[in-house]
């Protein structure tokens, strides 16, 4: 069955494809390290692919109508008229009191972006289930 649902199984049909994938900070139901398992590889099999977490959403991104639509509309236009687009690559690290996340941009490729936001939260301890 996982096969059959899971994209993990046919990254090969995502060849050459830009994706861009849109979650939600407080989803319900994928945890924020979900694409831990898989962005490698998903980077490798599409030459590129793009994430957009929404800070302060659960999972219908309910409220975030207005940013999600110019999100979708800047990254299909950059698609469609072969502009290219930033280029920036992140690494997570942690151990057993913090983690770090350090992002990257290289400003060789795409255009410079105009601004960039870092969002984080702080938890009791390393629990990440949702209550």
């Amino acid at each position: 069955m996982s096969q059959i649902i899971d994209p993990y199984y046919y990254f090969d049909r995502y060849a050459k494809t830009k994706i861009l994938q849109i979650q939600s900070s407080g989803d319900e139901f994928f945890l924020l390290d979900n694409e831990d398992t898989f962005w490698q590889e998903l980077q490798l099999a599409t030459g590129g692919t793009y994430l957009r977490r929404l800070p302060n959403a659960d999972h219908s991104c309910a409220g975030h109508e207005i940013s999600l639509f110019w999100t979708m509309r800047s990254f299909y236009l950059s698609i469609y008229e072969n502009k290219p687009l930033p280029s920036l690559r992140w690494m997570k690290t942690s151990n057993n009191t913090h983690g770090y996340i350090r992002a990257i941009v290289d400003f060789s490729v795409g255009p410079r972006p105009m601004s960039a936001y870092g969002y984080h939260a702080r938890t009791l301890n390393d629990q990440r289930f949702v209550k």
